[in-house]
């Protein structure tokens, strides 16, 4: 809940309103298609003429789906500048077809609204109305009329400039993030509130973004949510050709639609809703502001476009699952399929399945937690999309163990190695660092070898979850009489939340060898504010003929 200087409590109502605003400059329209199928990359299902709703929309800007009213609701950014402009109308809710069934007002507070959309929230009833002249959002309580700009409306804002949006044009909420797509920077910003759950761009609200015109999306005016796919709609009047942009919540491009067909001037939002003809299957919305009225200030020519959502293809299976054991954990990792809105992991006892579904995600990675220490697990991961779901991808296994006592890193004494590949559990692997009993070891029988020739850099790495505590981390090293001239490093790398690099440390570093005895490399650290991850880096730099041995790695807190 939002706090207010009204002295009543919030509604407890269950939708939640976006809507933004823009002025926009287009050209002449050109002679609009019949209702009928068009080419084969998209399917008319409905043009609405907004200049026929009573009173008439000449600039429809903004729309989206009121999932509680099952009902379309259109925002006009420039119709207080038009002559037809009457009873401060600039909201219209119609049914899927078009066929108004009661209006709203933003005047209040904001003049132009440009782009609306809706959230369902089973707990309150919230529009947030961005307006790029005075860049700001306004987050509004409907109250119980459920009638935006009314007198039991209470109102709050932020201003966008909080995070770097000079240009607010479309808004989008979903999954509780609020998306925000920037004109003129050419971006879509992600929000998201914090743990007080009240958008304000800054504070503990978490901020990130993504460059829209690498898809040909120059000047991004509208944008949805589809909660179901997890994927994200975007729109230009200024895209060549003419289109609406797919991605993944985070920015990873998936496809383009194109809507050259329906000849559009200024496609301005588009929303995801049920079809008008049958609730079964989806549409997209897309609002067209026509001729703008500072060329023509008694134009009246808006249209709404209802394409069908075609579902296309399922998305390919995964490559490159790996499976890296812990302690009663087994991490893992796999390579990005371009399509994918999301991952299944599935779990085996056995080789070759059957596979259990255990967890769905959303990045390419995942920790399955609670197993058995000693106890061999298999796994496979698929894809998923709106279209369904992928093959299985290559099988992965890992062995979980136990960790030293008190040490956060996993097989820091390089003694397990599961599938008998000659590399440690646990950590990266790499060719030319394999486990090791030709020496003897500080810890148990083996040891984690570094070798090449040819002046080759070798890494082996371990991530770790950790908090921001004073660190102590060791390692004993132990380097034979060379003549090479090489490096060794061991470093830690603090990473926050979202993965985001914030320090690297260096506990050591070593350019010549320790005459074929053990030495300990020794560092006491504080961790930065922030962090939640440590990267355990073990750096071999220009190896020609050289052998480097560690042994009893550990991070304690």
């Amino acid at each position: 809940m939002f706090r207010s200087s009204r002295q009543h409590g919030l509604s407890a109502m269950t939708t939640l309103f976006i809507i933004s605003i823009l002025l926009s400059v287009s050209a002449q329209r050109p002679a609009q298609p019949a209702y009928a199928e068009t080419s084969s990359s998209i399917t008319i299902v409905n043009i609405i003429d907004t200049s026929q709703w009573h009173p008439s929309s000449p600039d429809p800007r903004g729309i989206t789906y009121w999932l509680k009213h099952d009902t379309l609701m259109v925002a006009d950014s420039e119709v207080d500048e038009t002559p037809i402009f009457t009873n401060g109308v600039n909201v219209w809710e119609t049914t899927r077809a078009g066929e108004v069934s009661q209006t709203h007002t933003t005047m209040p507070f904001s003049k132009e609204p440009v782009a609306i959309d809706i959230a369902y929230d089973p707990t309150s009833g919230h529009f947030f109305i961005s307006d790029d002249g005075k860049k700001l959002i306004f987050e509004v309580d409907i109250g119980g009329d459920e009638r935006l700009g009314t007198g039991d409306d209470v109102t709050r804002s932020f201003s966008t400039l909080n995070f770097g949006s000079d240009d607010p044009e479309g808004l989008a909420y979903g999954l509780g993030k609020l998306f925000v797509s920037d004109g003129g920077g050419k971006k879509v910003y992600i929000l998201d509130p914090g743990n007080d759950g009240i958008f304000t761009g800054e504070g503990d609200d978490t901020v990130k973004s993504f460059d829209t015109s690498v898809f040909g999306q120059h000047n991004p005016e509208g944008v949805d949510v589809d909660p179901d796919t997890q994927l994200l709609y975007i729109v230009s009047k200024r895209a060549k050709p003419q289109k609406v942009t797919v991605t993944t919540l985070d920015g990873t491009f998936v496809k383009d639609i194109d809507i050259t067909a329906l000849n559009p001037v200024a496609p301005s939002d588009v929303t995801v809703a049920p079809n008008s003809k049958d609730s079964s299957i989806k549409s997209l919305y897309i609002t067209d502001r026509g001729v703008d009225n500072n060329i023509d200030p008694n134009e009246n020519d808006g249209k709404i476009y209802e394409i069908l959502l075609e579902e296309g293809a399922s998305p390919d299976a995964p490559t490159g699952l790996s499976a890296t054991a812990g302690d009663q954990q087994v991490r893992l990792s796999w390579n990005a399929v371009s399509d994918a809105t999301s991952y299944n992991i599935k779990r085996s006892a056995v080789s070759g399945g059957p596979y259990d579904a255990i967890a769905t995600a959303t990045n390419t990675s995942y920790t399955d937690t609670g197993l058995n220490n000693g106890t061999t697990y298999y796994y496979v991961v698929t894809a998923q999309n709106s279209a369904g779901e992928s093959g299985n991808s290559n099988e992965a296994s890992a062995t979980p163990q136990t960790s030293q006592t008190g040490n956060l890193l996993i097989n820091g004494s390089f003694e397990q190695d599961s599938n008998g590949d000659g590399s440690p559990d646990s950590w990266s692997k790499n060719s030319h660092f394999t486990r090791s009993n030709q020496i003897a070891a500080i810890d148990g029988s083996y040891v984690g070898r570094f070798y090449a020739t040819g002046n080759i850099n070798v890494t082996t790495k371990q991530a770790i979850s950790t908090s921001a505590a004073p660190t102590t981390v060791s390692c004993q090293v132990n380097i034979p009489a060379t003549s090479d001239s090489f490096t060794f490093r061991i470093q830690v790398q603090w990473r926050d939340s979202a993965n985001t690099r914030i320090r690297t440390d260096t506990i050591k570093t070593y350019s010549d060898d320790t005459a074929g005895n053990w030495d300990q490399a020794l560092r006491s650290l504080d961790a930065p504010t922030g962090t939640a991850k440590a990267l355990v880096l073990l750096k071999a730099s220009s190896l020609d003929n050289t052998t480097i041995y560690v042994d009893s790695c550990s991070l304690t807190q």
